[in-house]
């Protein structure tokens, strides 16, 4: 007999194109009832949309994170057309990064953790129950 190794395999699952034209990789654990924090960078023709009915904030991303968390531990991600960036998020996953605080600004922690070349981006943290705040390029809060 071996010696017992941990086990310390995390999924990825990747989608490219379909209607609605996105590069997607999920890592590790993500579920719709986890709190949640995301940044994304709208696409040219919806920004001005954006700023004038706050609603059309999420119709389409250019790219993004959707970053999923258990007592504020990253613990899973969605990338959405940045796959160059996996192994990093795998790497932050494994981590075991844990925000302290947020802030009305947003949370620190997350939105410096991996650079993603965002322009402006969208950041939105939604709690385990699905109550959110969003704050978009202006820092105001929808």
């Amino acid at each position: 007999l071996s010696e017992r190794k941990p086990y310390n395999h995390l999924p990825v699952i990747t989608s490219a194109g379909g209607p609605l034209d996105l590069d997607i990789v999920v890592l590790g654990d993500i579920d719709s009832n986890m709190e949640m924090y995301s940044l994304a960078q709208m696409d040219s023709k919806h920004a001005a949309a954006s700023e004038t009915n706050p609603t059309h904030h999420w119709e389409k991303w250019e790219k993004g994170v959707v970053y999923y968390l258990r007592d504020r531990k990253v613990v899973g991600a969605m990338l959405i057309n940045i796959n160059d960036r996996t192994d990093d998020v795998q790497r932050l996953i494994r981590s075991g990064l844990k925000y302290r605080h947020r802030t009305e600004q947003g949370i620190p922690e997350l939105e410096g953790a991996i650079d993603f070349g965002l322009t402006s981006p969208t950041c939105r943290h939604s709690s385990a129950k699905g109550v959110g705040m969003m704050r978009n390029q202006s820092g105001k809060e929808g």
